[in-house]
């Protein structure tokens, strides 16, 4: 049996601020093989892009602090590892395309520049030969014109081409994982998909790794091969896409599902009641059961339940998948009744 190329266990990123520990991952768990797109979704607030940012050691800190659990990229714990060694990891070995390139790419340096100086920043090459680099990349993420784009600044370019430019910026150090957090957030439905479909050809071409960070369950439905969903701060339920959208065994995911609209589906869309909780007081057992369609007396006095399905497959909830599926059908009783 091979080792992830990527593992996460137990961890915990918690913020220590005026107000009290903010608990925003709270005893997390995933792998990732090489050559696997992994999915994390959940609401805003539920702990994604900490996580994501915990693999890199971006949090700040203080008020970051990282009270347990283990990082371990290719057998290395990158929470024990020191700045020289986060260096050299960051960019060539993982590397991370982040929500919104315009607070990220430099306003005052061409878009080759920038690609350039990721280039030299892990390779000993010429400046010229970095600039040469940079027109491939651009190239290669299919920026139009890449050698005239490679002269022009962030401000210059539309929104699908200043993501396509961070994706060339971060894939510039040769990465074997790539995470993307929100890549599709702030684009137009065309362009989303053009997004999507480059990610995948890229990995393809590279043999990379990524994790896509994301809220869009339509996202997570066309890239990943398995899915993690997250709420409070922790994981509460993995599978694969088939698995979660076909038969969701954790009331979160499925209250997911149905506030999502559907043309396959008679059913209106239903908003998820109620607010995510606040990760400096989460409320007793499960952080989801104040908000819950199926929460009884068990589940406020009892933490979080693993329950192990198969090897992959998994939810967080005192129900057991018997019990949920009975329970999701009795709700939907009314509903088929109805049509």
């Amino acid at each position: 049996m091979t080792m992830p190329l990527l593992e996460v266990e137990d961890l915990q990123a918690h913020f220590h601020t005026p107000e009290g520990v903010v608990r925003a991952v709270d005893g997390v768990s995933f792998s990732v093989d090489e050559g696997e797109t992994l999915g994390i979704v959940g609401e805003s607030g539920s702990g994604k892009s900490v996580t994501a940012m915990s693999i890199m050691r971006l949090n700040p800190s203080p008020p970051c602090r990282y009270t347990g659990g283990r990082i371990r990229y290719q057998g290395r714990d990158l929470l024990s590892a020191d700045e020289r060694e986060l260096r050299a990891i960051r960019g060539s070995e993982i590397s991370m395309i982040f929500q919104d390139p315009t607070t990220c790419l430099n306003p005052v340096l061409t878009i080759g520049d920038q690609i350039a100086e990721a280039v030299r920043s892990h390779e000993r090459v010429s400046r010229k030969q970095a600039l040469r680099r940079a027109v491939q990349a651009l190239d290669e993420v299919g920026m139009p014109s890449a050698e005239r784009r490679a002269r022009d600044y962030p401000h210059q370019l539309s929104g699908g081409m200043r993501q396509r430019a961070m994706i060339a910026v971060a894939l510039a150090g040769r990465p074997k994982v790539l995470i993307a957090d929100e890549p599709t957030t702030a684009l137009d439905v065309t362009i989303q998909a053009q997004i999507l479909e480059l990610l995948e050809q890229l990995k393809a071409a590279h043999g990379m790794s990524i994790i896509v960070i994301t809220h869009d369950l339509g996202v997570v439905s066309q890239i990943a091969d398995r899915v993690l969903v997250m709420y409070g701060g922790r994981a509460v339920e993995s599978g694969t896409p088939k698995e979660l959208f076909q038969d969701p065994l954790m009331p979160y995911t499925w209250s997911l599902l149905r506030a999502v609209p559907r043309l396959d589906a008679d059913l209106a869309p239903e908003p998820i009641r109620g607010q995510p909780p606040s990760l400096a007081d989460l409320p007793p057992g499960c952080p989801f059961a104040p908000r819950c369609r199926f929460a009884d007396d068990r589940c406020t006095t009892t933490d979080l339940v693993l329950d192990r399905k198969a090897e992959g497959r998994w939810a967080a909830c005192v129900h057991t998948a018997a019990e949920f599926r009975a329970l999701a059908a009795a709700l939907d009783e009314p509903n088929e009744a109805g049509r």
